[in-house]
Order: structure tokens, then C-alpha cells, then sequence
């Protein structure tokens, strides 16, 4: 077997979302990177109540309903508004990974 070099140097490899107490939605580097996140300019919540999940499907149209703008920072990552999502859903302060679902084209999070 080869050795292969390891030359990733963010600062965690599994693809997380971050609900903040301002409301904020925040994805880690490796989320943006990993769905290839930075060709798209929105995004549009959606909640599974039932499942407790929190879903974010990714858009370049900012007319479609919901849509959001997402910021991108320089550093790394992205955020979303969404103090009124969390707030309606009594979304609390969380870390949680996440994952691409294919079939519904979003990037997804359980939230309990």
C-alpha cells in the first residue's frame, strides 16, 4: 500500500450547521466545500417537524418564495438569516452535523 498525503487544513473535516442565538444559520468550511455550496446565491428553509430535521436547499434564484441570501466569508463558511425560522420553531442554539440528501436535493440536519 502507498502512503497518500493528508493536506487538509481546515479546521474540521465533517460538514456542520450551527444554529446561533442571533438567528444566524452558520455552515462550517467543510459544508460549503464538500456540496460545492459557493455556486449558489440562496437558499430556502425547510423543517420536518415530524423527523426533526431542518432542511436547506440551495438556489440561484432569489425570486423563488423563501429565498434567502447567503454570505459567504472569506475565511471560510457561510451564514444564512433565519431568526425568524428559529424563532417560530423554537429552534435552540445547536452545533449538528449534516449531510447532502440527494433525493431531495438539500443539504439536511437532524435537530434533536
Amino acid at each position: 500500500m502507498a502512503w497518500e498525503r493528508f493536506e487538509y487544513t481546515g479546521k474540521d473535516s465533517i460538514p456542520k450547521l450551527t444554529i446561533r442565538k442571533n438567528g444566524l444559520i452558520g455552515l462550517n468550511n467543510s459544508a460549503v466545500l464538500n456540496h460545492n455550496l459557493k455556486s449558489y446565491t440562496h437558499v430556502v428553509l425547510f423543517i420536518d417537524k415530524a423527523s426533526k430535521k431542518i432542511g436547506l436547499k440551495f438556489s440561484k434564484n432569489e425570486a423563488e418564495p423563501g429565498a434567502r441570501k447567503v454570505k459567504f466569508h472569506e475565511m471560510g463558511g457561510a451564514t444564512v438569516p433565519a431568526r425568524s425560522f428559529c424563532h417560530m420553531n423554537n429552534l435552540q442554539e445547536n452545533r449538528l452535523a449534516c449531510h447532502f440528501d440527494a433525493k431531495d436535493e438539500m443539504l439536511v440536519a437532524n435537530y434533536e
